[in-house]
């Protein structure tokens, strides 16, 4: 991910987990850090656009086709 991918936006779930968006290779990655545990426990693709709208408004992304 760091080395081809591209950081997009980040948010916050239950105040442990950091789960980062990424584009890398022309699709959508989720990376989800365990902040209790300092560790990377998951990193998937995303299938569908409608997981932007969960993320903060401040940056507008668009699914790439």
């Amino acid at each position: 991910m760091e080395k081809d991918g591209c950081f997009l936006t980040t948010k916050v779930s239950q105040n442990n987990y950091l789960i980062s968006l990424y584009e890398i290779y022309g699709f959508y990655v989720e990376s989800t850090y365990d902040c209790v545990q300092m560790k990377t426990v998951r990193v998937e693709p995303v299938l569908s656009s409608n997981v932007l709208e969960l993320y903060p408004p401040a940056k507008q992304l668009q699914f790439l086709n």
